[in-house]
């Protein structure tokens, strides 16, 4: 008799959580089985996670990577398939990590710039950077600079590439264009080529796709970068007086417990003068900068 299709997943499943077969598995792989096993359970994560042996938040986020994966695969129109983007697990992981809770704008923003920058070969590090509700305005500001890619966030790519935008509403829902800052044609579009092919811009040029995506790489690293600074330099902002707020903690916790510590024998009142006297060299000093 033929093996009904649970006792396939079960079996299917046998082999994937065993030592001996896990390791030839890619996430990819055993993401698919976890959302094969999700809908054939009614949608119990705990039955998902004890018949994977994994926990039920370990289940999930490999779920969640997947869907986001099926969002860049449907993007390509066929071009790309799940196995192209087994090396990218980091990245999925981290995309879908953001966008829980997120508002739509922001997921949107920061998904389109994930989307581009794994297509494109950017490493996962660096895409950190641009974990952000406005990462997209730091990609299109690069793309500006750049021939091509600008080319592509001129209004009329809307109409030249109205196909691809269309099927990124189809996958995304519908777009907002003050969130996407006008980078879904450029996704969608890159998404259903092949690097080898030779895309026709807006403007008329005509360039290797391959040669696009170098583009795009070296646009969204340069964002990345650009946003790593900003950050640094908002925390350069803010140091001296997170600096001066820890200083009055535990000047107001020195206060505190003064009494107590005048009470033994063993205080040294005058070494407690001089320390009194160094705060307040220090603050004049810092007057004076």
């Amino acid at each position: 008799m033929d093996a009904s299709k649970d006792e396939l997943i079960d079996l299917e499943t046998e082999l994937q959580v065993s030592k001996d077969f896990r390791e030839e598995y890619s996430w990819v792989n055993e993401a698919l089985l976890i959302e094969e096993i999700f809908e054939s359970s009614n949608k119990n994560w705990e039955k998902v996670a004890k018949r994977m042996r994994l926990g039920k938040e370990e289940v999930q986020e490999q779920f969640e990577k997947l869907q986001q994966l099926h969002q860049l695969v449907a993007l390509s129109n066929g071009q790309k398939f799940h196995a192209d983007f087994v090396g990218n697990n980091s990245a999925f992981r981290e995309l879908a990590i953001h966008v829980r809770g997120k508002s739509p704008q922001e997921a949107l923003s920061v998904r389109n710039v994930y989307f581009l920058g794994t297509l494109a070969g950017t490493n996962y590090r660096d895409l950190r950077h641009l974990r952000r509700s406005d990462a997209a305005d730091f990609v299109r500001e690069e793309f500006t600079n750049d021939l091509f890619l600008n080319s592509l966030l001129e209004k009329n790519a809307k109409d030249e590439y109205g196909e691809t935008a269309d099927l990124l509403d189809d996958v995304l829902g519908e777009q907002n264009p003050s969130a996407t800052t006008d980078l879904s044609p450029v996704l969608s579009f890159l998404a259903t080529q092949k690097p080898e092919q030779v895309a026709e811009l807006p403007s008329g040029e005509k360039v290797v796709v391959e040669q696009l995506l170098s583009s795009v790489k070296s646009a969204v690293d340069a964002a990345a970068k650009e946003a790593s600074e900003r950050v640094k330099d908002a925390k350069a902002v803010v140091a001296p007086i997170k600096k001066l707020d820890l200083a009055l903690e535990n000047i107001s916790r020195a206060g505190a417990a003064l009494p107590k510590a005048r009470t033994h024998s063993d205080w040294d009142e005058a070494e407690f003068e001089t320390k009194i006297t160094e705060l307040r060299n220090a603050i004049s000093r810092l007057e004076n900068i």
